[in-house]
């Protein structure tokens, strides 16, 4: 139960650890977490593909190997995408995060 929100969760922080890292995308002034990860980048790199492998380790376990790792493709692709476009306009608020993923936590409940 959940597994899914769960898989994109995780596969969201981890991108995330790693877009932080990025030397060509424009990002904004940090604070907190994100400061630390642009400092350490090494570290967060690490900890970005680490959340990226537990993402598709969860993909896996719930829909099997094969369609776990296309589900993971599909979750990545659209986290990615969506981190690429909606971050330059800072919409990427941990508020509209957190709405996001209520939303998807009750649809997988209700579904």
């Amino acid at each position: 139960m959940m597994m899914v929100t769960l898989s994109t969760l995780v596969t969201f922080l981890g991108f995330w650890c790693c877009y932080q890292t990025s030397h060509r995308a424009e990002l904004k002034a940090a604070a907190g977490v994100a400061q630390w990860l642009r400092q350490n980048r090494v570290k967060a790199q690490r900890i970005g593909i680490a959340g990226m492998v537990a993402g598709l380790m969860l993909s896996m376990v719930t829909f099997g190997i094969g369609s776990g790792i296309f589900a993971y493709l599909m979750i990545l692709t659209v986290v990615s995408s969506l981190m690429i476009i909606l971050a330059p306009l800072g919409l990427m608020t941990r508020r509209n995060i957190a709405v996001a993923l209520v939303i998807c936590t009750i649809l997988e409940i209700a579904l």
